[in-house]
């Protein structure tokens, strides 16, 4: 492949392990002969692949495999001991959380600093740094020290950064688990929009499901080698047989064989003193092959069991998942309180799992298994056969395809039941006036502005961003809304926008063009008497740093210190 992103030809990492410190500094500066001869530890393992662009790599194994000395490796943070690393293009890379960040910096600066390290220039810094701000969702925080921050308050910050770089290759090393779950999903959107821009991505995660939906390929990592290569779902399965046989625990040779006993593609594990030797799925009334599962439908899951020994405590099982290894349902006889006889050396038995499930349409996999009422494992089929279920009319999206009824009715947006609604939200405290430093009114304040702060003569001020969002009460007899700020500098630092109210546009703003810093706009007869939602959106943003000369670099919109209508 010529147009690689990412190749690496025979790589391997080693290191010399010393028994003491003071062995080490003997060998450096006397010899090895007075130092000792020291242990010597292969993270990395003769590993060969080549990435292009927008593929994605997911790295899986247990903690020691050798997934974070790989992405090293690629980062360049380490050297490889033998082999060759190429990279192509501007990389990315959250490997450590926190990594290069100083802890005494503010957000907005450890992220200025990372632009830097990354090759962005001021101009490009200065243009990337908002959308990094607002993507964080950091808030005020994001100009505190972030040696005040929190391991999730990190993780936004360093993704942000590398994620709003433009990266040509991204790598992460597993501490997307870090992050609450809104922003887990935020991040996971926006490797879908690198994915689709041709950005390369190795992933390296416990998480299997997470790691699936992302990656398009995945290398299974032990003891510094690969064991296993190829499509995500297949390599999730190979792991977790060597999970359930132990290999990873005891440090030995995988006990676990992918076969054609009951399907092409197959990873199974066990004693095997028992077999799943097939599975069908069939229409409950005739009997008759399926080869779809209808959603909502009943059928018959039909698992054929042998015994090569005598078992005391037969125990069958199916489990069904979906693409991205989630489990949906799963059931076994002993769960259902049914017990087998006793597995005769040499016979079979047929058992019969009749359901029906509101499945979303898609593909499922379906897992059989023969096991022991005290949980040995005689045979785990892992992923027996790939089901599709269909729906007539595709009427939802998910796992499950519930009955749902629907209903609505139009209403306009800014009428008096939907300020009595808003009313009740907030227990009835809306009042027809906002000041900005008054501790009461700031739950009125919903969403965009910053802290207030004591301008001396002036007054308590309040700093929008670009958008900021406050709840109103418009009494009847008000004909106008008030907006009345501070300006610094009205003539290098225009304080204009617009306002609009429940949706709808009144006017335009500015705090430089009539006296006290107060601008008016006209309240529609439509919206007088309701509770309201007004926005406030600047035409530009602006940093203090640069025009006044002082040591705050957010990006700034209007300076508010009051707004009502009367």
């Amino acid at each position: 492949m010529d147009a690689f992103r990412v190749r690496l030809s025979h790589v391997s990492r080693s290191y010399q392990i010393y028994p003491s410190p003071w062995r080490k500094l003997a060998a450096l500066l006397l010899g090895g002969r007075l130092g000792g001869k020291p242990a010597q530890i292969t993270a990395v393992r003769d590993l060969s692949f080549t990435l292009g662009p927008g593929e994605a790599l997911g790295l899986i194994g247990p903690n020691g495999a050798g997934k974070s000395t790989l992405l090293r490796l690629v980062a360049g943070i380490e050297m490889p001991s033998t082999g060759t690393v190429e990279v192509r293009g501007r990389l990315g890379s959250i490997l450590e959380l926190g990594a290069g960040f100083h802890p005494d910096f503010t957000g907005v600066e450890n992220a200025r600093l990372g632009c830097s390290l990354i090759g962005l220039g001021n101009e490009e810094t200065a243009e990337v740094l908002p959308r990094i701000r607002e993507f964080s969702g950091l808030g005020d925080a994001i100009d505190y020290p972030i040696r005040t921050y929190s391991s999730g308050m990190f993780l936004r910050l360093a993704f942000s950064v590398a994620a709003h770089v433009a990266p040509d290759v991204l790598l992460i090393d597993e501490i997307l688990s870090v992050g609450d779950a809104e922003f887990q999903n935020r991040c996971v959107k926006k490797i879908d929009d690198f994915r689709s821009a041709g950005v390369t991505l190795v992933f390296a995660s416990h998480d299997l499901a997470t790691l699936t939906r992302i990656c398009d390929r995945a290398l299974l990592l032990r003891r510094g080698g690969v064991e296993a290569e190829g499509p995500p779902e297949l390599v999730c399965r190979t792991y977790h047989a060597l999970v359930a046989r132990g290999a990873f625990e005891h440090d030995r040779a995988a006990d676990y064989r992918s076969t054609d006993t009951v399907g092409v593609g197959v990873t199974d594990h066990g004693t095997f003193e028992a077999l799943v030797a097939s599975v069908e799925l069939l229409d409950p009334e005739s009997q008759a092959p399926l080869s779809t599962w209808p959603s909502g439908s009943r059928v018959t899951i039909r698992v054929h069991a042998l015994f090569s020994r005598r078992v005391a405590e037969p125990v069958i099982g199916i489990l069904l998942k979906n693409r991205l290894g989630i489990e949906v349902f799963g059931t076994n006889t002993l769960l259902r309180g049914l017990e087998l006889p006793a597995g005769e050396e040499r016979s079979a038995v047929t058992v019969d799992f009749t359901v029906a499930l509101p499945l979303g349409e898609g593909e499922y996999v379906l897992t059989a298994a023969v096991h022991s009422t005290y949980n040995e494992n005689y045979h785990w089929a892992e992923g027996v056969r790939t089901i599709p279920v269909v729906t007539a009319t595709p009427s939802s999206r998910g796992l499950l395809d519930l009955p749902c009824e629907i209903t609505w009715h139009a209403e306009r947006l800014a009428t008096r039941a939907y300020g009595e609604r808003l009313e009740g939200s907030v227990a009835g405290k809306v009042g027809s006036e906002v000041q900005v430093g008054n501790p009461a009114h700031r739950a009125f304040l919903v969403d965009g502005w910053y802290d207030a702060e004591d301008w001396g003569p002036v007054g308590a001020v309040r700093w929008t961003r670009k958008e900021a969002r406050l709840f109103l009460r418009i009494p009847v007899e008000a004909s106008a809304l008030h907006l009345a700020g501070s300006n610094p500098d009205p003539e290098r630092w225009p304080m204009t926008g617009r306002i609009r109210m429940c949706g709808v546009e009144l006017g335009r703003y500015d705090l430089a063009a009539s006296g006290g810093g107060t601008s008016v706009v006209p309240i529609p007869t439509e919206l007088r008497g309701t509770v309201v939602e007004v926005d406030i959106v600047a035409d530009q943003l602006q940093q203090p740093s640069t025009l006044l000369g002082v040591d705050d670099h957010r990006m700034l919109g209007a300076a508010l210190t009051r707004v009502w209508a009367e």
